[in-house]
């Protein structure tokens, strides 16, 4: 079965919630990440709806992980985010009857080959225990650096740094 066949069953988050919208124009859409892994490299978004009288119709949750490739490379976060938002929909009626998953759903159960992922530098590594020295997480970092079998990768190093950076730009103890 050629890879985007059995997609076109399923629907995307993004007409479901355009559906949603129709139906509570003055409606809302609440979402929080649940919990981000220390590592930075998983997470768990929770999402409600609201209808205009402030009732809370359904809500939905969503794990997801960073991934060697796909949409999961780079934005896990966001995705995370978007299927919490899907789960809600569905169990607010927002699915057609036996297709309760979304397109971005089902597209997460096609089996590709993991490619390997670039391994971070000395000099990356050494850059991101700079900054959480500087923000006073070294620990946190370490701990985080010392999971990460196989070796550290760069997108990981990426992911932190931009943490990081963020904090200290902020002023945010992490």
């Amino acid at each position: 079965m050629a890879r985007g066949n059995f997609l076109d069953d399923y629907e995307p988050v993004e007409d479901r919630l355009a559906r949603f919208w129709k139906d509570h124009p003055q409606g809302r859409v609440h979402t929080w990440p649940e919990r981000i892994s220390e590592g930075f490299d998983a997470c768990v978004f929770g999402a409600w709806l609201e209808a205009e009288d402030g009732r809370r119709l359904a809500t939905g949750f969503a794990y997801e992980h960073m991934t060697p490739s796909g949409v999961n490379k780079t934005s896990h976060v966001e995705n995370c985010e978007t299927s919490a938002i899907g789960r809600a929909l569905a169990n607010a009626g927002y699915a057609p009857k036996g297709k309760r998953p979304s397109r971005e759903e089902m597209w997460k159960t096609v089996e590709l080959p993991a490619p390997t992922l670039p391994l971070a530098t000395p000099e990356e590594l050494q850059y991101v225990r700079d900054l959480a020295k500087q923000a006073g997480v070294t620990d946190r970092i370490e701990t985080a650096i010392a999971g990460q079998a196989g070796g550290v990768s760069a997108a990981w190093v990426a992911k932190a740094s931009e943490t990081l950076l963020r904090q200290l730009a902020d002023g945010v103890p992490a």
